[in-house]
Parts: structure tokens; sequence; C-alpha cells
């Protein structure tokens, strides 16, 4: 890998992001440190240290002091997945979980579901009694869905 991680990092493309991906994949990590990236890259520290950060100049990777320990990197698109609204639906149990949702959201959730728990985290669960569906204010999922 040490001839493709030195044309990767040495060209001025998408390489030295796909040489970054390939490392987190070899790992099995999330995230890793400089070293760990280096000793999956074949680099020297101090060549994945200018890799790292000239992908961070250009926003392809973020990086994170994690206290005590060593900066951790991680691609940057990762981070939209921190902000962004999930749903888990449990058909059987007639719930909606819902982690970090928007107010629209809470807002459509609240004129067919009953506001269950909630975790202090921007974590609800909503449950869908029978005579939810019936008040609805939708005909079908589809035009749930719709709004």
């Amino acid at each position: 890998m040490t001839e493709e991680a030195d044309q990767a990092t040495e060209s001025g493309t998408e390489e030295p992001q796909a040489a970054f991906h390939a490392a987190i994949e070899r790992s099995g990590s999330a995230v890793l440190t400089t070293e760990e990236v280096a000793r999956h890259l074949d680099l020297s520290r101090e060549r994945t240290q200018e890799l790292l950060a000239d992908l961070a100049a250009s926003g392809r990777v973020v990086g994170r002091d994690v206290s005590q320990d060593p900066a951790v990197w991680y691609p940057a698109e990762w981070e939209a997945y921190v902000d962004r609204e999930r749903f888990v639906v449990f058909p059987d149990r007639r719930q909606v979980v819902v982690d970090r949702p928007a107010q629209f959201t809470r807002a459509q959730l609240s004129q067919f579901a009953r506001l269950e728990d909630a975790n202090g985290r921007e974590g609800y669960v909503y449950e869908i009694r029978e005579a939810d569906i019936w008040g609805s204010p939708y005909d079908d999922i589809e035009e749930l869905l719709a709004t």
C-alpha cells in the first residue's frame, strides 16, 4: 500500500481522501488518530500530519481534540449525521421513536400521536392509539409523507 498511499497523497485530486477512507475501512473504527492513519497508510507521522492538515483545510476531514488523548480524524460528511432527524417505527407496538426532531416534525407528530416519553436529550417516544389514527387529518400514509 505504500506506493498507492504515496501516489494518493502526492496527487491533488480525490486520492488523498480515498486513502483516508481506506485507512478508516482497514481499521474498522469510525475515527482514527494521526498515528493510526499513518500506520494504515504506511506513511511517516510527519507526512500523515501534512495529509490530514491538507484534507482538513479543504473541508474533507474534521479533527477533534479528545481531551488528553491525541486528536481523532473523521470524514467531514459525517458531521451531517449528528444533527439530522432519525426515526424508528415500531408498528406492532404502535410507537415512533424520534431523535433530534425539528419543530415541524414534532408538530406533525402531535396531530396523530401522543408524546409518551422524552429523554431530555432530544429523544422522543410517540404512541399512536387507535383513536389517534381515526382523528388524524390524513387519509393515508402517502398524504402524511407528502407534508
